[in-house]
């Protein structure tokens, strides 16, 4: 197949090594190109053999990624810094989104927001954690709300706590 190949690469003049081409040295001459001895032979088998179209050559794999199970961009935000040894991260989600977190007294954001929390090797807290979130009203029939949860050190450390107006659920690992 590589022989065909070349062979109608010559015989249609195209330039199948185009960069190959190497300069003379010095006291060198490059020889011209040959025609063929019999020509004959080679003109047969161009009308015998179809036109062969070469594909491009892919020398690497194309690497494609999957589309996940959600497709949607995840804003950039600030890089997360490493947790150390006997530390645990613990997602706070509400919906609506955008509520107002309190850990233990400090103001910690607004939802989703990443709490990093002490426990220990077996992912019991370390002291108790209290986590706030407050529902601000978005008009005069609504009224504001917080709903609080409170982790003690009888309790593994969640992945997640989700709040609603109603309460709040947690994600255990």
């Amino acid at each position: 197949m590589i022989f065909r190949l070349v062979v109608f690469c010559l015989l249609s003049g195209s330039a199948f090594f185009a960069g190959c081409a190497s300069t003379p040295r010095a006291g060198q001459s490059l020889a011209p190109a040959r025609e063929p001895v019999n020509a004959e032979p080679l003109a047969e088998m161009k009308a015998v053999e179809p036109a062969v179209v070469a594909e491009p050559v892919v020398t690497e794999p194309v690497m494609r990624k999957k589309p996940g199970p959600s497709a949607k961009p995840r804003p950039a935000g600030p890089t997360v810094p490493a947790l150390r040894e006997g530390e645990y991260a613990l997602m706070v989600e509400s919906e609506p989104a955008g509520a107002t977190v309190v850990v233990n007294g400090k103001p910690c954001g607004k939802t989703p927001c990443r709490v990093v929390v002490q426990a220990n090797g077996r992912g019991f807290l370390k002291e108790q954690v209290s986590i706030k979130v407050r529902f601000i009203a978005a008009n005069e029939a609504q009224s504001s709300q917080t709903v609080e949860e409170v982790l003690t050190t009888l309790d593994k450390v969640p992945t997640e706590i989700r709040f609603t107006t109603a309460g709040a659920t947690r994600v255990v690992r």
